[in-house]
């Protein structure tokens, strides 16, 4: 039985200019009329997966949806990627996550997720 995917996943592969454009372009559709979503960015080098999820788990303050940015996800050593692949199914539906990689294999644990539960881009 598969696990149940976050409703918004996006993996940006590629330049991180365009990624950073695209970013930006989810973070304001997330906004919708509102005008507001609350966004963090976190860094693969010092990702922290409880925090990371504990974020995730959270409400948005004043705002209709949250957005997780996980950048150089392409740099995840092993284990992170496997606490991260855990961690996704139990993100709520009012978080987006967004994972920004310069490049992955398509037999990457991330990218095989990505590709399944949501959107690669």
């Amino acid at each position: 039985m598969k696990a149940p995917a976050p409703k918004r996943l996006y993996l940006l592969l590629g330049d991180s200019f365009l990624a950073e454009s695209k970013i930006s372009e989810i973070i304001r559709e997330c906004s919708g009329s509102s005008a507001r979503a609350e966004h963090r960015t976190y860094h693969a080098s010092d990702w922290d997966p409880a925090a990371f999820a504990e974020e995730a788990r959270t409400y948005p303050f004043l705002a209709g949806c949250k957005i997780l940015v996980l950048k150089e996800g392409h740099a995840l050593r092993e284990a992170a990627v496997e606490k991260l692949t855990r961690l996704l199914p139990k993100i709520p539906d009012f978080t987006t996550v967004i994972l920004q990689a310069d490049a992955l294999r398509k037999e990457d644990a991330i990218y095989a997720w990505a590709r399944e539960y949501g959107t690669v881009m």
